[in-house]
């Protein structure tokens, strides 16, 4: 019997080749990510060459005589690079730093002193000394009555809550340097800070002989307390800087996409190297040169579709969105990325590469490229965006003695909130008027006018309601929360976009969040600015809480 034989069969593969996975890592950079890009390029590949930006800087400059409001990130200097950050006057004082400068004022006995030092090192970000820390000060044979000395030492220094094991001693601590602390207060933070938290009042009330009212004045109370008091040591995020990558403007009587290249270097090939690889005789020089040549041609075919496919996406957006960009409306028409991308006949994570990072600037402001994707309430119902700033002023006029009801709303809205496909929505001028009813009403004549914390409230983007989105790419190893380890990448979908974080169903039956600290390595306003719902990101695993089922996880630096 023989053991060879012949078949056939049929199969689709998808090979992603050099140049196009160099195509899609250009189209998702941002402006000042593609200027270090090429500048890097430059530098490791002799056959690019960049050409001088004088010319580019007088069409930059004759553009902005005509368009007054532009301001495309070139500084008046001429150079491509953005504006000194600048420094602190110095540097932040450092927590362990501040509570060493104290001990050092107090005549401690040196073992008291150098144990405490040791100890005000180990305090984490937030003030905190773990219990495995002291557990390895014991390890080392040293008294327990000098370690308790050398912690009570630490715990009597400024801030008040620093040395804390845990956060119902954090709390503690900040209470018993209170004049008259309250012993209500101190017996719920010792014993029912959980139920606290869960607003299990009368439970509380009854274990403790008091009312709920009492437990609810001794709530406001300790939320005043500071739980991480070593937060305020921590350095501020660096301000970066906005770049614009294309403007909106109005020339010649007509509204015009312009792609703000006027800062990044034209690129070519090199005449010198093109000439030398004619000529040379010698094997290995053609064979680098070769294939330096390459890279070169690929580096310029994909900055071409890069510029086309950002050109394409702003034109239908200009398209759609016109009446906004005519300063008709402040209203955008819905739309979202998968229709955009049908429109365009691309795939939709090719738009969704294409608006990441980026930023559109008009006369009315400067926005990132996803502000312009808002979606339908209901089949054929306005935008969120629309609904938002209706209701914003609805509620600006209302009689704030006699507010109006939810349903009301929805009557003068002409739309049904419960099947409107964002049925969170019922409860937002409640909402909003707890958040800053002392703000609107200062729009009719009360207090300092200003509306911007409303309106931040009122753009809080919500859950997404379509059952369509992309199911996560599951891993056969990850079916359950407890096959979650620190450090594990995952790839899932952004189901939830909030102003704090991001959720992210990663196939465990448990969404995990992605803090807003830890969505872009950049300083961001809104994680909405980075991904949208129904994204497709990676995310690494930070830490899992099995008891309270949560899962805390970064999209920063995951590859």
């Amino acid at each position: 019997m023989s053991l060879i034989h012949l078949s056939t069969e049929l199969r689709q593969e998808l090979k992603l080749t050099p140049q196009l996975l160099q195509s899609m890592e250009l189209l998702q950079m941002n402006s000042q990510e593609l200027l270090d890009y090429l500048n890097q390029v430059s530098e490791e590949n002799p056959l690019v060459e960049q050409t001088d930006l004088s010319s580019l800087h007088k069409a930059y400059e004759a553009l902005r005589q005509k368009v007054h409001w532009i301001n495309g990130g070139l500084p008046e200097d001429g150079h491509g690079a953005m504006p000194d950050r600048g420094a602190a006057d110095r540097e932040t004082e450092s927590l362990s730093a501040f509570l060493c400068d104290q001990l050092e004022r107090r005549r401690l006995p040196k073992p008291l002193l150098a144990l405490t030092r040791y100890l005000a090192e180990l305090v984490d970000e937030e003030g905190r000394l773990s219990q495995e820390d002291l557990d390895g000060v014991a390890d080392l044979k040293i008294p327990q009555a000098l370690t308790q000395q050398a912690l009570e030492t630490l715990q009597s220094l400024d801030p008040a809550g620093v040395g804390a094991r845990s956060l119902s001693e954090c709390l503690l601590l900040q209470l018993a340097r209170q004049d008259a602390p309250s012993p209500l207060d101190m017996e719920i933070v010792r014993r029912f800070l959980p139920d606290l938290g869960k607003k299990h009042y009368s439970l509380i009330a009854r274990e403790l002989h008091t009312t709920p009212e009492e437990v609810r004045a001794a709530e406001k109370r300790i939320s005043a307390l500071d739980p991480c008091p070593g937060r305020s040591f921590q350095p501020a995020e660096p301000t970066l800087y906005v770049r614009p990558d294309l403007f909106i403007a109005e020339l010649d009587g007509k509204l015009q996409v312009i792609l703000n290249d006027y800062y990044l270097p034209r690129v070519s090939i090199s005449q010198y190297y093109v000439r030398l690889l004619k000529e040379s005789d010698e094997p290995e020089t053609r064979a680098y040169l070769q294939q330096k040549m390459q890279q070169a041609k690929w580096l310029l075919n994909s900055l071409e579709r890069r510029g086309s496919t950002l050109r394409q996406c702003a034109e239908a957006i200009l398209e759609t969105q016109r009446a906004f960009f005519a300063g008709q409306t402040t209203e955008l028409v819905p739309m979202t990325m998968v229709t955009l991308a049908e429109r365009l006949h691309l795939h939709p994570s090719t738009v969704s590469r294409a608006t990441r990072e980026k930023y559109l600037q008009c006369r009315q402001g400067t926005y990132p490229l996803r502000y312009f994707f808002s979606r339908a309430l209901g089949e054929q119902g306005p935008s969120q965006q629309t609904v938002k700033l209706r209701l914003l002023e609805l509620i600006r006029q209302e009689d704030h003695s006699r507010p109006l009801s939810d349903q009301k709303l929805a009557e003068l809205l002409d739309i049904d909130l419960k099947n409107a496909g964002k049925p969170e929505m019922a409860g937002l001028p409640d909402k909003l008027r707890a958040y800053g009813a002392e703000k609107a009403a200062a729009e009719c004549g009360v207090g300092v006018p200003t509306l911007q914390d409303i309106v931040k409230e009122l753009v809080k983007p919500g859950r997404d309601p379509r059952s369509d989105l992309p199911a996560p790419i599951l891993r056969t190893d990850v079916l359950e929360l407890k096959d979650l380890k620190p450090g594990m990448v995952l790839t899932g979908t952004v189901r939830n976009v909030i102003d704090f974080g991001v959720f992210v169903d990663i196939g465990v039956h448990q969404d995990g969040l992605v803090h807003i600290s830890q969505v872009s390595s950049k300083y961001i306003k809104h994680p909405s600015e980075v991904v949208s719902v129904g994204d497709v990101v990676k995310v690494a695993v930070l830490d899992v809480d099995q008891k309270r089922g949560r899962i805390s996880l970064t999209m920063k630096g995951v590859k």
